[in-house]
């Protein structure tokens, strides 16, 4: 049986109590399981994960396979879909899924070979054209993925008369006016929302493939903002972060002004997220961002 990693044992137990721990304690097995099922057998290399599932290597009939097993929620609920969706085109090939265990069988890449370590215009360049290529039309079922019409309309109604400090108020009425100016007319594309460079893994049979989606319905330049602040650097200066947004929208052939306006939206999102979990680092770039894409 595998060992599930501790850094992963503590990030669910942590996040979900009793009911985390249960379902750490039946992983080993299940994975077990399901590789019998699916005519796996473990294959050399650790255990990966991420914040929500790990990642097992496995071999296959054909070959060299990923074997990821997830928590389930409203974060991993949509991602097979999506994989499905794309069929590889941009994104690691789904070979089986299984919902009611949240596993899925996906091609294998290089773990060790991300876009983080790549040279920044390389990887912005690399990470805007998989942005685009990843917004596709889909017909999704009826209680399908969020749509950006709707969440627009919940984030206006959430930060109006409710300022959080630091966030100043002029960050926030300007978030909720692009909210309120640009969600009723949102489009309806497949879009990648946590598209980031450490999310974009070296394959065989492309240079790069996106793996680990979170996707929204709606306009490709909501995807911008995790390329702007991962790999934040304080001692970039606004000339620098808009050199960075310049060659993701020309590699993207996106609109400049839908990604400026939709990155500061998502950035008093982030931003609110680093207050509640006391990030210090992602305080420090939301707050150098706001100000940058507020001007």
């Amino acid at each position: 049986m595998i060992d599930v990693p501790a850094g992963f044992h503590a990030r669910i137990t942590a996040a979900h109590g009793a009911a985390g721990r249960r379902w750490l304690s039946a992983l080993p097995a299940a994975v077990d399981r399901i590789c019998r099922e699916w005519g796996l057998r473990p294959d050399d290399g650790p255990v990966l994960h991420g914040n929500c599932g790990i990642v097992v290597p496995v071999r296959g009939t054909d070959g060299p396979l990923a074997l990821k097993v997830s928590w389930r929620d409203d974060k991993t609920r949509w991602e097979a879909w999506a994989l499905a969706a794309w069929a590889g085109n941009g994104a690691a090939r789904l070979l089986a899924h299984r919902e009611s265990a949240g596993a899925l069988l996906l091609e294998r890449l290089d773990p060790q070979a991300s876009l983080e370590r790549v040279p920044l215009d390389t990887a912005a360049a690399a990470a805007g054209r998989l942005l685009r290529r990843l917004s596709v039309p889909v017909t999704p079922p009826r209680d399908g993925p969020p749509r950006l019409a709707a969440l627009a309309e919940e984030y206006a109604r959430q930060w109006h008369g409710a300022p959080r400090v630091p966030i100043p108020s002029a960050v926030l009425d300007a978030a909720r006016q692009t909210c309120r100016e640009l969600g009723p007319d949102a489009g309806d594309l497949l879009v990648d929302q946590d598209l980031h460079y450490a999310n974009v893994l070296r394959a065989r049979r492309e240079p790069w493939l996106a793996i680990d989606p979170k996707v929204v319905l709606g306009d490709p330049e909501f995807g911008v903002a995790p390329l702007l602040w991962n790999r934040f650097d304080p001692r970039l200066g606004p000339g620098e972060l808009r050199r960075r947004l310049e060659v993701i929208v020309e590699a993207g052939e996106l609109d400049p002004v839908l990604a400026r306006r939709w990155s500061l939206v998502r950035v008093v999102e982030f931003w609110m997220w680093a207050l509640d979990t006391g990030s210090t680092w992602g305080n420090r770039a939301a707050a150098a961002l706001a100000d940058w894409l507020g001007d």
